[in-house]
Order: structure tokens, then sequence, then C-alpha cells
């Protein structure tokens, strides 16, 4: 997922990448905790989907890992 998100912000927008930066530090941070906090990662994929859609090339590869990730937590 850091790689797909890594190659989604060379397209975007500073600012816009710069959001999505910090949205997948987010999700990674609480992801990988023993007791993740479900409202902050919900919340941080959710923003991570939504500028995965916006650049249709990389949509699909970083969609599919994000929802991935929450069906494990799940």
């Amino acid at each position: 997922l850091c790689k797909q998100v890594e190659q989604l912000s060379q397209t975007m927008p500073r600012d816009v990448a710069d959001q999505v930066t910090q949205d997948l530090s987010t999700f990674v941070m609480e992801v990988t905790k023993e007791q993740p906090r479900r409202k902050w990662y919900e919340l941080s994929a959710e923003g991570l989907i939504e500028a995965a859609k916006s650049c249709a090339g990389m949509a699909s590869p970083v969609i599919t890992t994000v929802k991935d990730i929450l069906n494990l937590l799940t």
C-alpha cells in the first residue's frame, strides 16, 4: 500500500499529495497498533480511497489493498 500511495501521490498536486501522505501515515499507524482505533483507520481509509478515485490509473490497486487491510481488521 505504501508503494502504491507513493506512486499515486506523484500524480497529484502537492497539497493533495501531502494530505494523502498524512492519511497513509495515520492509517498505517492505526492498523498496526495492538488495539487500533476503528474510527481513525476508517477515516484514513476513506481519504485514501477518495484520493485513489481521482487518479483513474491507480484507483483499483489502492482501493483493493485498503479494502483487503480493512477486511483483516474485522
